[in-house]
């Protein structure tokens, strides 16, 4: 990993998710304006204080017991919601960064070792680094 991504890393770690759910939902205010929703319906937000505007940065969020649909195990070859959804996440991170769809990643399963913590992008342009975890119940 390069100095950058190493450094990226560090500010990642030292930041902290917030779940917000009922009513504190509809007041929130991210200061990175990054945030994201599970399927039910908490929201996720990325306190990053302190992070650059840029890099570009994104957060996705999952329930991390959830079963993985079948169609999705198929495709990427895991049905182990332990293992899955983490991946997924990572993925979900690299479509927002890119702009990629969602939907052509995960086609024919993760376009990368299940080890990668980097994405570049189709065009080479874009490198994606990205750190996973757990906030109780969700990844």
């Amino acid at each position: 990993m390069d100095e950058r991504a190493t450094r990226l890393a560090e500010l990642v770690a030292r930041s902290r998710l917030v779940r917000l759910d009922g009513e504190d939902r509809t007041r929130h205010s991210c200061s990175a304006r990054v945030h994201s929703y599970a399927g039910d319906g908490s929201l996720v937000c990325w306190a990053g204080d302190g992070m650059p505007r840029t890099p570009a940065l994104a957060v996705d969020v999952e329930r991390a017991r959830q079963p993985v649909p079948p169609v999705l195990a198929r495709r990427w070859g895991d049905d182990d919601p332990a293992t899955f959804w983490p991946r997924w996440c990572a993925a979900e991170v690299v479509a927002k960064l890119t702009g990629v769809p969602m939907v052509r990643l995960a086609q024919h399963g993760p376009p990368w070792p299940t080890s990668a913590r980097q994405a570049v992008s189709g065009d080479g342009r874009t490198v994606v680094h990205w750190v996973t975890g757990r906030l109780g119940d969700l990844v």
